[in-house]
């Protein structure tokens, strides 16, 4: 499986993990890399995957997220009423 995702906010050129404080384990953990890609290796079939975007530290972002072709999360913009967004593909 192979993600993508594109986020707006700022110059997104750096590798970057980070780990929020507060949240869950879903939401509190993040990763960016040079060309916003992840990859994940599983034997073939047809998966569920559910992706969430937003980071609890900053709303000040745009986020799209592509699973396989498929967009999961188009344009969201978080606010502090949804700071995450969850999609199943």
């Amino acid at each position: 499986m192979c993600a993508s995702a594109s986020t707006k906010r700022g110059a997104a050129s750096w590798d970057m993990a980070a780990s929020r404080s507060g949240g869950t384990p879903l939401t509190r953990d993040l990763n960016f890399s040079r060309d916003m890609t992840f990859g994940v290796d599983l034997a073939n079939g047809t998966y569920d995957v559910t992706v969430t975007a937003g980071d609890a530290a900053f709303t000040d972002s745009i986020h799209r997220l592509t699973v396989e072709g498929v967009r999961a999360i188009d344009d969201f913009i978080p606010t502090t009423a949804e700071v995450f967004r969850t999609n199943k593909v």
